[in-house]
C-alpha cells in the first residue's frame, strides 16, 4: 500500500509536470516542442525509458511522430519517412489504440502474437513493454501517446491513469495550439485587410484631391499607374488615347487588330452590357494579363480605362479602386465636354458677330477672341467649307468636330457654310487641307468645297466672307475637289464682290464661251494664248516665249480671238473684262490639292 509520503511525492511530481506543460502552452511554444515536453514528463512520472506522441496525418492513413523523448532522431525519421505506423491495416499497438480509442498495455511485446509490425520495431529499438493511450478529442481521436520500457513490466492502474491524464493534457495542448494558430491566421487576415483598406483610403484621398484641383486626365492616369504598378491608358470610344502613364516603360493598350480577336473582342463587347472591370487573362502577343473598365456618363459608354503590363489580374480591392477612378474620369470627361460645348458656342457667337457688316475693332471683341485662344490683332485669313446639300454635313456639328480635332481654330457656321478664321502667319494652308479631309470624311459627302478668302486686315471679315461665299457659289455643282486659295488670284479676286454670282457666271459665259467652244471644236489654244498674253502685259514676244511658239502664231491666235469676240483686244476695257471673266472661270474650274 502506498504511503502518505509517496503519495505526496507523486502528487508533487504530477503538479510539477502539469505546471511545466501549462507554461509551455502559455508560452506558445511550437507544437513539436510542447508534445516533446509531455513525452518527457511521461517518462519522468511513470519511469518509462522513452515516449512518443503521434498525430494522425491529414489524410488519416498513418500516424506521424510529432514529439518524443528518449527516441533517436534516426528512429523518428524512419517512422515518419516510411509511414511505418499505418492506420489501415492496424498491425501496430499504436494503430489499434488509435482506431479503437482505447488504452492498450502490453507487458512484453515479444510474447504477443498480434502486432507483428510492433514486434519488428521492438527488436530494432530494444523495447519490450509499451503503453498506448489515444488522444481523445471531442470529435474523434487525434493521435496516440506511446510509452516504452526496455524491460518487460506490468502497468498498474495508477500508471495507466497518469499516462491518460498526460494524454488529455496533450489533447488540450494540441487544441490550444490549433486555436492559437487559427487566431493568428485571423489576425493576419484582418491586418492584411486593414492594410488594404488603409491603402484604398489613401488612394481615394489622393484621387479626390486631384479632382478638387481639376488636375485633368494625365495626373489621374499617373496616380492609377503608380497605385497598381501597371501601364494605364485612358481612351475615348473612338479608341483615341487621352492620357497614358507611365511615360517609360509603358505597355500600350491592345491595337486594332488585337481588339478584333478573342479574348479582347468579347471583353470590349461586354462593357456595353455591364459596367464593371473585365479581366483579360492573356492579352496580345506577349500573353500578359490585362483589364479594361468602362467610363460611363448618363448610361452611355464614353471611354475606357486599360490596365496593361500588370503581373496579375486586379483583386477585389483594386477593382473597387479602378471603379472609383472610372467614375472620376467620367466626371473629368463630362467637365471637358461641357467646357468644349461652351467654347464652341462662344466661338460660334464670336464668328457670327465678326461676319456682320461693320463689325468694329473693339477691345471687347479682341478680348473675347483672346479668351478663346485667338489673337485677332494681326493679319487674318478667312476660309469657308461647303458640303453638298443633302449629304448630312450639318455646318454647326462639323464646326464642333473641327474645333475638337484641328488645334481648336476659331470656327463657326453661317448660311450653311463652315467658317474658319486663322492667323495669316504661319501659313494656314496645311491646317485647312486637314480640315478639308476631315470634313469630307465626317460628312461622307461626294463633293466638298474649301475656299480660302483674301487676306483680312483689321476686322473686315464680312467682305472676306462674301468673296469666299461667292467663290463657292461659282463652283459647279456647289463644290470642288480640293482647296481653292483666292489669295493666289491677287487683286482679281476682289472683282468677285461686284454683282451677284449669277451675274458673274453669265458675264463669263457670254464673254469667253466663244473662245472655249472654238478650242473644243478645233483643238486650238485661244483661251490659253489670250490669258498668257494678258498675264505678260499684252506682249506678243513674251507670250510666244512663255508658250514656246512662234510670235506669228500668237499674233494669229489673238486676231482669231478678236474675230470670235467681236472686240478689240487693244482696248483697256476689253482687257479688264477678259481678266475678270478668266478669274471667274478660275474659281469655277479650280482643282487645288486635297
Amino acid at each position: 500500500m502506498t504511503s502518505l509520503a509517496e503519495t505526496r511525492q507523486l502528487l508533487g511530481a504530477w503538479l510539477t509536470a502539469v505546471a511545466d506543460v501549462v507554461r509551455g502552452v502559455n508560452a506558445a511554444e511550437p507544437l513539436e516542442v510542447l508534445l516533446s515536453r509531455i513525452a518527457e514528463q511521461a517518462c519522468r512520472l511513470v519511469g518509462f525509458d522513452f515516449c512518443a506522441v503521434m498525430l494522425v496525418d491529414p489524410s488519416g492513413d498513418w500516424l506521424q511522430t510529432r514529439g518524443s523523448h528518449g527516441l533517436s532522431a534516426e528512429y523518428v525519421a524512419l517512422l515518419n519517412r516510411e509511414h511505418v505506423v499505418v492506420v489501415h491495416p492496424a498491425d501496430t499497438v499504436a494503430a489499434h489504440a488509435f482506431r479503437g480509442a482505447v488504452t492498450l498495455a502490453v507487458p512484453d511485446i515479444l510474447r504477443e502474437r498480434e502486432y507483428a509490425a510492433t514486434r519488428r520495431l521492438a527488436v530494432d529499438q530494444g523495447f519490450r513493454a509499451l503503453l498506448a493511450v489515444p488522444l481523445a478529442a471531442s470529435t474523434a481521436p487525434r493521435g496516440v501517446v506511446v510509452a516504452y520500457s526496455t524491460a518487460p513490466r506490468e502497468f498498474g492502474p495508477a500508471e495507466v491513469e497518469l499516462v491518460e491524464l498526460l494524454a488529455q493534457h496533450a489533447t488540450l495542448a494540441l487544441e490550444t495550439a490549433e486555436l492559437r494558430a487559427a487566431q493568428e491566421r485571423t489576425i493576419a487576415e484582418l491586418s492584411a485587410k486593414r492594410e488594404v483598406l488603409e491603402w484604398a483610403e489613401a488612394q481615394h484621398r489622393r484621387l479626390m484631391q486631384l479632382l478638387l484641383n481639376e488636375a485633368g486626365l494625365q495626373p489621374l492616369a499617373e496616380l492609377l499607374a503608380e497605385a497598381l504598378n501597371a501601364s494605364i491608358t485612358i481612351e475615348d470610344v473612338d479608341d483615341t488615347a487621352l492620357a497614358v502613364a507611365p511615360a517609360e516603360p509603358h505597355t500600350p493598350a491592345p491595337d486594332a487588330a488585337t481588339r478584333k480577336r478573342r479574348p479582347v473582342r468579347p471583353a470590349l463587347e461586354s462593357l456595353r452590357a455591364r459596367y464593371e472591370v473585365v479581366p483579360i487573362r492573356r492579352c496580345g502577343p506577349d500573353g500578359l494579363p490585362a483589364w479594361v473598365a468602362p467610363v460611363v456618363i448618363g448610361g452611355q459608354l464614353v471611354g475606357r480605362l486599360w490596365g496593361t503590363g500588370a503581373a496579375a489580374v486586379p483583386d477585389p480591392a483594386q477593382r473597387r479602386m479602378i471603379e472609383r477612378f472610372a467614375l472620376v474620369v467620367a466626371v473629368e470627361l463630362l467637365k471637358q465636354r461641357n467646357r468644349v460645348d461652351t467654347e464652341n458656342r462662344l466661338a460660334g457667337d464670336l464668328v457670327d458677330e465678326l461676319l456682320r457688316a461693320g463689325a468694329s475693332r473693339s477691345d471687347t471683341v479682341l478680348e473675347r477672341a483672346a479668351a478663346l485662344g485667338h489673337d485677332l490683332a494681326g493679319p487674318q485669313v478667312l476660309a469657308v467649307v461647303a458640303v453638298e446639300r443633302g449629304s448630312g454635313g450639318d455646318a454647326g456639328k462639323l464646326a464642333d468636330v473641327v474645333r475638337a480635332t484641328s488645334g481648336r481654330p476659331l470656327v463657326g457656321a453661317r448660311d450653311g457654310l463652315l467658317v474658319l478664321i486663322l492667323p495669316a502667319e504661319p501659313d494656314p494652308t496645311p491646317t485647312l487641307a486637314r480640315v478639308h479631309e476631315l470634313v469630307a470624311a465626317r460628312a461622307d459627302a461626294p463633293r466638298v468645297a474649301t475656299v480660302v478668302g483674301p487676306p483680312v486686315s483689321g476686322l473686315e471679315f464680312a467682305d472676306a466672307f462674301s468673296v469666299a461665299a461667292a467663290a463657292v457659289e461659282l463652283c459647279p455643282d456647289g463644290g470642288t475637289a480640293g482647296v481653292l486659295d483666292l489669295r493666289q488670284l491677287g487683286l482679281a479676286a476682289y472683282l468677285l464682290r461686284t454683282g451677284t454670282t449669277a451675274a458673274l457666271r453669265s458675264f463669263a459665259d457670254t464673254l469667253v464661251r466663244p473662245l472655249e467652244e472654238y478650242d473644243a471644236r478645233k483643238k486650238a489654244q485661244l483661251c490659253t494664248t489670250v490669258r498668257t498674253w494678258l498675264d505678260v502685259g499684252a506682249s506678243v514676244p513674251a507670250a510666244a516665249k512663255a508658250l514656246i511658239v512662234h510670235p506669228n502664231t500668237v499674233a494669229y491666235r489673238l486676231t482669231r480671238a478678236e474675230q470670235l469676240l467681236c472686240r478689240d483686244l487693244r482696248s483697256t476695257a476689253t482687257r479688264m473684262e477678259l481678266q475678270l471673266a478668266f478669274t471667274v472661270r478660275d474659281v469655277q474650274r479650280a482643282r487645288g490639292p486635297a
